[in-house]
C-alpha cells in the first residue's frame, strides 16, 4: 500500500495552523472513521516557536498513488506482516513460542482486515500474549491508519484512543516484545526456536508511524513517572505503562543500518518522529531521550543522504518521499535547536518574521539539490510537495544551489497553471513565508509572486487567520505589493475575524501592511485594540507564552508607526501586561504598593529581567510611547530605567540616541546612575565619529 500520509503543519514551526488532515476508515469505528473519500479535519495546534515567530512547524505531505498501488492516503507502509513466506521447519522452545508460530500469520491477517479501532483493540486484548514482532507492529500501524484524522496530535478523537485501557494495555505488551531485543548484544535476543519475531527496520518504522497516527507524541512519552522520576501533576504519568517504550524505539532506529530501510520505511521513519515533535509539546524536558532523537535523527539523516545518492536498484526515492524527509528533517532540526536554546518560541522584532537557522549538513543538502535538479524530478513534484520542500529549505538554511531555487520557482508556476485546484491556502502561505524568511535560498520570480497572488485572491475565503498573517508577511518581505484588491479581502477579514489573531499575527500584518504603505483603516485599529485587550485580560489570569514583552513592545511600536493611541482603558492593561513580563524574567511577581494598590516592579527583578530583555525592545517601546504622546505610569517608567541602566553599554547608537529622545519627551527624569552611564555612552561615540546625524540631533535635543 501507499508510503506517505500528509504531514500538516503545526504552529511551532509553520506559518500555517495546519494542514486539515483527511480520514478514512468504516464508519462504524468509535474514534470517528470516516468512509472512503470523506475528509475530516484535523485540529490545529498552537503553540511553541510557530505562533512565536510566525515560522512554520511545518508543511504538508501530500497523498501519492503511485507508490505501491494505493496512495498515502491509504496510510504508511506495507503491514509489517504481510509478507507471507513459509512456515518455519524450527522446532518451537517451548509451547509458548509453539502458539506464537502457529497464530501469528493468521493475526496478521486478522488485524489488518479490521475496519474499526474497536476491532483491532478487542483483538489485541483477547490475543496479545501469542503476538511476535510483526503482529505488534501490524497492530500499532493499523491503530494509527483508523485513526489518523489525529495526525499525531491529543485532538479529542486521539484522545479517546489513547485514553482507552486497551490501548495501554496494547502498548505494555508491544513495550514488554520490544525490551527482549533492546540489548545492543543480539546474542541476548531471543532464539529463532522461541518465535518473538524480529524488530526490524521495518517493523520499527512501522510501530513509529501507528503511533504518530494515533496521537502518542514525543512529550507523552516522556512524560512518565518511571523513566523521569516525577509525574506531571497537570496530567499524570501518562506513559508509566511503558516507560521505555519510546526510548527502545529510538535506539533501534539510531542502530539501524541505513541499507535496513526500504525508501519508503525510511521516509515514514523520519516522518512519524519529527510527526511527534511538531505539536505545541515538542520541547522536552528529559535531556537523555532528546539525545536519543538526536541520535535517530542523525543516523536517518545519513540514511536519507545515501539514498538520494545511491537508491538500490528498484527502490528509489519517489518525489513525495523526498518531500515528506525534508520536511520532517526541518522539524527534527527545529526542535534540536529549541532543545538547545531552552525555548521553545522564536522572538519577533519589529515585524522580522524570520526564523533562526536549524541546519543539515552541506552534504545532504547537495544531494537534495541533486535530486530536484535531476531530469524530470522537480516536475514530478505536487503543490504541497514543493512547498514542503521550499519551507525545509527555508527553515534549515539549507544552502542550494541558484539553478536548484530557480527550478523551485518554475515548478510553482507549473503548479499554479496545471493545476490550480489543488494548490492549498496552506502550501501557499508555506511559499511566501519562505520566499520572506530566505530570499537569497528562494528566490521567487514574478512570475511566480503574480500567480500566488492570484491564488490568494482566488481562495481568499479559505485561508485561517495565521495562514492569512504569514501570506501578507510574505509578500511585504518579498517586496511584491498584491494589489489593493486583495488589500480590501484582508481589511474587511481582519474585522470580521478579529477576536481570532495572535498577538504575533497582528504584528507581522501591521508590518506588512505599512511596508507595503497599505493603511489598516479605522475599523481594523479599532478590532486590533480590541484584541490586544482581551488578550492582556487573559494573560492577567493565566499568563502564558502567548503574550511576551517582545509581542507587546512590538505592539506598540507598529502602534507609533502608523501614529495611532489605543483608547486609555487598553494602555492601561498594556502597562500592567508589560510590568507583569518584566516582573517574571526577573523571577519574581508583580508586587502591590500597600498605600495605593498600585503595581510596580522590584529594582532588583527588573535589572535581573534585563538579561533576559533585548535592549532595542526597551528603547523601541519607549520610542513608540514618545512618538504617541503617551506618559505611563510611574512604576512602569521606573522598571523601564532599570533596564536601561543594566545594559546601556550594549545599546547601539540608534537605540541610545531614541531613549534619550523618549526620556525628554516623556518628561521623564532618569535615575542619577543611568543618566550618568547614558552621557558617558554618548561622549564616546560621538568622540568615535559614529554616530548619525539624525541621531547626534535627537541626543543634543534630549539632552
Amino acid at each position: 500500500r501507499g508510503s506517505y500520509e500528509r504531514a500538516e503543519g503545526d504552529r511551532g514551526a509553520s506559518p500555517s495552523r495546519g494542514a486539515r488532515g483527511r480520514g478514512r476508515g468504516d464508519g462504524k469505528a468509535s474514534y470517528g472513521e470516516g468512509r472512503r473519500g470523506q475528509s475530516s479535519r484535523g485540529e490545529h495546534t498552537r503553540g511553541g516557536s510557530s505562533r512565536g515567530g510566525g515560522s512554520s512547524s511545518g508543511a504538508h505531505a501530500s497523498a501519492d498513488r503511485r507508490h505501491g498501488g494505493r496512495g498515502g492516503r491509504g496510510g504508511g507502509s506495507p503491514p509489517p506482516g504481510s509478507r507471507g513466506g513459509r512456515k518455519s521447519a524450527v522446532e518451537p522452545a517451548s509451547p509458548a513460542a509453539a502458539a506464537r508460530r502457529n497464530t501469528m500469520r493468521q493475526h496478521t491477517t486478522t488485524l489488518s482486515s479490521c475496519e474499526t479501532c474497536d476491532e483491532v483493540l478487542e483483538y489485541a486484548e483477547t490475543h496479545a500474549r501469542t503476538f511476535t514482532a510483526v503482529n505488534f507492529s501490524t497492530a500499532i500501524h493499523k491503530l494509527g491508519k483508523l485513526n489518523r484524522s489525529a495526525r499525531g496530535r491529543r485532538t479529542r478523537l486521539a484522545s479517546r484512543l489513547i485514553d482507552d485501557p486497551r490501548f495501554s494495555n496494547l502498548e505494555t505488551a508491544l513495550a514488554a516484545s520490544l525490551a527482549l531485543f533492546a540489548s545492543p548484544d543480539v546474542s541476548t535476543h531471543p532464539g529463532a526456536d522461541e518465535f518473538h519475531g524480529v524488530w526490524g527496520a521495518r517493523e520499527v518504522s512501522c510501530a513509529l508511524w501507528g503511533f504518530a497516527n494515533c496521537g502518542r507524541t514525543a512529550e507523552m512519552f516522556a512524560d512518565n513517572g518511571e523513566h523521569l522520576g516525577y509525574i506531571n501533576p497537570a496530567r499524570g504519568a501518562t506513559t508509566a505503562h511503558c516507560a521505555n517504550l519510546f526510548a527502545d524505539l529510538l535506539r533501534k532506529v539510531a542502530a539501524f543500518d541505513g541499507a535496513a530501510f526500504s525508501s519508503q520505511n525510511l521516509s515514514n521513519a523520519v516522518w512519524a518522529l519529527a510527526k511527534m515533535h511538531s505539536g505545541p509539546g515538542a520541547l522536552l524536558t528529559d535531556e537523555s531521550l532528546d539525545a536519543l532523537v538526536w541520535k535517530a535523527t542523525e543516523s536517518l539523516e545519513g540514511a536519507i543522504r545515501d539514498r538520494l545518492r545511491t537508491p538500490p536498484k528498484g527502490d528509489a526515492f519517489i518525489p513525495q518521499g523526498v518531500s515528506n524527509s525534508m520536511w520532517a528533517l526541518a522539524v527534527l532540526k527545529k526542535h534540536e535547536h529549541n532543545r538547545k536554546t531552552g525555548d521553545g518560541s522564536v522572538v519577533v522584532n519589529d515585524g522580522d518574521n524570520r526564523d533562526a537557522s536549524y541546519g543539515i549538513s552541506a552534504e545532504t543538502a547537495s544531494a537534495f539539490s541533486e535530486y530536484i535538479l535531476a531530469p524530470g524530478s522537480v516536475a514530478g513534484f505536487k503543490s504541497m510537495e514543493l512547498s514542503n520542500i521550499i519551507w525545509a529549505i527555508s527553515t534549515m538554511r539549507c544552502v542550494v544551489s541558484r539553478e536548484t531555487g530557480d527550478a523551485l520557482s518554475e515548478a510553482v508556476v507549473r503548479a499554479c497553471d496545471d493545476a490550480p485546484h489543488v494548490f492549498s491556502t496552506q502550501s501557499v502561505a508555506n511559499i511566501l513565508w519562505a520566499a520572506g524568511n530566505t530570499p537569497e535560498l528562494v528566490p521567487l520570480s514574478t512570475a511566480a509572486l503574480d500567480r500566488l497572488a492570484k491564488m490568494t485572491y482566488a481562495k481568499f475565503p479559505e485561508f485561517t487567520t495565521q495562514g492569512m498573517a504569514n501570506t501578507l508577511w510574505g509578500f511585504a518581505a518579498a517586496n511584491y505589493n498584491p494589489g489593493e484588491g486583495l488589500f480590501k479581502e484582508i481589511r474587511r477579514a481582519w474585522v470580521e475575524k478579529g477576536d481570532g489573531y495572535s498577538v504575533i499575527e497582528l504584528n507581522n500584518m501591521l508590518w506588512a501592511m505599512h511596508t507595503l504603505k497599505a493603511s489598516p483603516g479605522r475599523k481594523v485599529f479599532g478590532s486590533v485594540h480590541a484584541r490586544v485587550a482581551a488578550l492582556c485580560a487573559e494573560d492577567a489570569k493565566r499568563e502564558s507564552a502567548e503574550l511576551t514583552f517582545n509581542h507587546v513592545a512590538n505592539f506598540m511600536y507598529h502602534m507609533a508607526q502608523y501614529e495611532e493611541l489605543p483608547d486609555p482603558c487598553t494602555m492601561r492593561m498594556i502597562e500592567e501586561a508589560l510590568l507583569r513580563k518584566i516582573a517574571a524574567r526577573g523571577g519574581e511577581n508583580v508586587r502591590r504598593d500597600s498605600s495605593n494598590g498600585g503595581a510596580f516592579v522590584s529594582a532588583h527583578a527588573a535589572r535581573r529581567a534585563a538579561d533576559a530583555i533585548q535592549p532595542h525592545l526597551v528603547s523601541n517601546t519607549l520610542w513608540a510611547f514618545s512618538v504617541l504622546r503617551y506618559k505611563p505610569g510611574e512604576s512602569l517608567m521606573r522598571a523601564f530605567d532599570a533596564l536601561v541602566e543594566a545594559r546601556v553599554e550594549e545599546y547601539s547608537d540608534q537605540s541610545l540616541s531614541m531613549t534619550i529622545f523618549a526620556y525628554a519627551n516623556l518628561a521623564f527624569e532618569p535615575g542619577s546612575s543611568t543618566t550618568a552611564k547614558l552621557l558617558t555612552q554618548c561622549e564616546a561615540r560621538v568622540t568615535n565619529g559614529g554616530v548619525t546625524p539624525p541621531g547626534l540631533s535627537n541626543s543634543v535635543w534630549g539632552w
